[in-house]
């Protein structure tokens, strides 16, 4: 916890500097705890995502691999038309 402080505090005197040293502790103060969690947050996501398995590539069906409508029956056959042979 005391890692996190130190942060804070550390970004809170960056800002407390580049505001011209003005004296507003509390604004500086919550204005580096936005960026340390905001930086932290972000390192998390790029963690998680690093750590997550890939996606298996989807399969392309072929005709072997594409299932058929039910065991043991042939698909129908369509005419020159389009529709379906009686």
């Amino acid at each position: 916890m005391h890692d996190l402080e130190d942060k804070i505090r550390a970004r809170a005197y960056e800002i407390w500097e580049r505001e011209g040293r003005s004296g507003h502790a509390d604004a500086h103060w919550l204005a580096a705890e936005e960026d340390v969690h905001a930086a932290l947050t972000s390192a998390l996501e790029v963690d998680v995502a690093l750590a997550a398995p890939a996606k298996p590539k989807a399969q392309r069906r072929t005709k072997a691999t594409a299932p058929s409508t039910a065991p043991g029956s042939a698909p129908k056959r369509k005419t020159k038309a389009g529709t379906p042979a009686a």
